[in-house]
């Protein structure tokens, strides 16, 4: 996590926040390497503890020989669900951006798991060891919970991403009405890229930080000698 301290241009008040190069405001900025890894430790610590939690309502076993299975379920079905949920996308920042867009894969994954558990209380005729209502009491609060949780977790990314704090840096290379057009469609996907304006819109003091970082010496040493003839194709009308 980082801080980055800039001055503001008076003249810019009023951008939208994706859009926003103003440099008169000091946030610390979010990785979303960070905020996916928590929201997965906070999905196990609260699958698990939750069917730990109902295991000492409902059955509330003292002896540690007939204890030992439950607690052996609850790290299990936590470990399976966070990898999962990993496997199935649920930690992208898109999608922790929106509960809605994942309320059927979290369903399926979380059933799925639950599925499984059963079946394996079945097979192995464990059925008199593992108590069925607790397994049905746990699934049902912990898709309650998992609900709660994401849509905790979705408004915390929409507020940070707004606020310009949970942020991927890209460069656009190109200009013209079709770069107006991606920038347009960027910023209406709420992306949580920070866009900027054209080069010559910036104030001196950012224009000279860029171009004295590898931004300069690649725009000088390699850009600008390019070909064009090969890449004409890429501007064409037809």
């Amino acid at each position: 996590m980082s801080t980055t301290t800039l001055n503001a241009p008076a003249s810019l008040a009023g951008l939208p926040p994706l859009a926003d190069f103003r440099l008169g405001f000091r946030r610390s900025v979010i990785s979303p390497v960070v905020v996916s890894g928590l929201v997965r430790a906070s999905d196990f610590a609260l699958i698990a503890a939750l069917g730990a939690g109902l295991f000492y309502i409902y059955i509330g076993h003292t002896n540690l020989a007939a204890s030992t299975p439950y607690f052996a379920l609850c790290g299990l079905v936590g470990f399976l669900a966070s990898v999962l949920f990993q496997a199935s996308g649920l930690y992208a920042i898109p999608t922790l951006r929106s509960p809605v867009s994942q309320l059927s894969r979290l369903g399926l994954t979380w059933t799925s798991i639950f599925a499984a558990l059963v079946a394996g209380v079945f097979f192995f005729k464990a059925g008199t060891e593992v108590s069925r209502v607790w397994l049905a009491a746990w699934f049902a609060i912990g898709a309650a919970g998992l609900l709660t949780s994401r849509t905790i977790v979705a408004a915390c990314v929409r507020t940070w991403t707004q606020q310009g704090r949970l942020v991927r840096r890209a460069v656009l290379v190109g200009g013209g009405a079709e770069g107006e057009a991606l920038l347009h469609r960027l910023e209406s996907e709420e992306m949580g890229r920070r866009l900027k304006t054209a080069l010559a819109q910036l104030p001196e003091k950012q224009r000279q930080r860029l171009k004295d970082s590898w931004a300069g010496v690649f725009y000088q040493e390699f850009f600008c000698r390019l070909k064009e003839e090969p890449f004409a194709v890429l501007y064409g009308t037809t």
